[in-house]
């Protein structure tokens, strides 16, 4: 399971393979199941999309970049306090 944000057209990187999900989901933070052979992307509980596995790259970030955008702007605020 990989935990990305959509880019602001909507596509994302899971296990070395580019997924588009479209501009109605630019900027949502997303969850990446990969399987042998395909790779399942949820918001939330809703399926956006199923597409076939064209790689054998495991999942290397688990976590989102706005997990750790969150984790930079709350260490700034911290530093200027």
């Amino acid at each position: 399971m990989a935990e990305r944000t959509a880019s602001g057209v909507g596509g994302l990187l899971v296990a070395g393979q580019r997924i588009q999900l479209g501009r109605p989901h630019a900027h949502q933070v997303v969850t990446a199941h990969p399987d042998d052979s395909v790779i399942r992307v949820f918001h939330g509980d809703d399926l956006i999309t199923t597409v076939p596995r064209t790689t054998a790259k495991g999942v290397v970030v688990h976590k989102s970049g706005e997990y750790n955008k969150r984790k930079i702007v709350e260490g700034r605020r911290q530093a200027t306090v």
